[in-house]
């Protein structure tokens, strides 16, 4: 018996490609016939595209709101107003919805 060699015959034997057996496909005949067909791979790109339009970036939300991206960021940290932020990894993001109804609430009246 060879000491160097870790492996045994057998477990070379069990690893080689000759001794592996291809695996019967089972077909689910329950399957309804007229199921829906997954969206396209375009298709999901333009949904992402509408969903990404729909967020601003904390530069694009601090000039659509006339402030500094630093105002932002020390609003969001100290919670001073209630603006909604979406954390992306480390991005913030904003919904121009919800910098609409930041401003509809900023409203004064005389």
């Amino acid at each position: 018996m060879n000491t160097t060699d870790p492996m045994s015959s057998q477990h070379r034997r069990l690893l080689t490609v000759s001794n592996l057996k291809p695996r019967a496909t089972v077909v689910n005949s329950e399957a309804p016939i007229n199921a829906k067909p997954l969206p396209s791979g375009k298709a999901i790109a333009q949904q992402m595209t509408k969903f990404e339009s729909d967020l601003m970036t904390r530069k694009e939300a601090a000039t659509y709101l006339g402030v500094s991206e630093m105002t932002l960021a020390i609003w969001k940290s100290t919670g001073r107003y209630s603006l909604r932020v979406y954390k992306i990894g480390r991005l913030a993001k904003y919904k121009k919805l919800d910098l609409d109804a930041f401003i509809e609430s900023r409203l004064q009246a005389d």
